[in-house]
């Protein structure tokens, strides 16, 4: 058995804090304006991952920050 397996949950948030939570909210912005259905937060995560430019570029948009300069990656997978 895993540590995470064996780990107790000592909280869990409620069904209406997790629909208030803002990872919810861009994971339904995902959906409706990319197209991108994530069955839970650790497919959303992997995904973030997998796909860092696309992940990045979504929050990017998902906030609407104003980028200036010029746009060249941090990290490079």
């Amino acid at each position: 058995m895993s540590h995470a397996e064996a780990a107790e949950v000592v909280w869990r948030p409620s069904p209406e804090r997790v629909a208030c939570a803002r990872v919810t909210h861009f994971t339904e912005w995902l959906r409706v304006h990319k197209g991108l259905h994530f069955a839970d937060y650790p497919v959303l995560w992997q995904w973030s991952v997998d796909e860092l430019k696309a992940f990045w570029w979504a929050l990017v948009e998902y906030f609407e920050l104003p980028l200036e300069g010029q746009r060249t990656p941090v990290l490079v997978a």
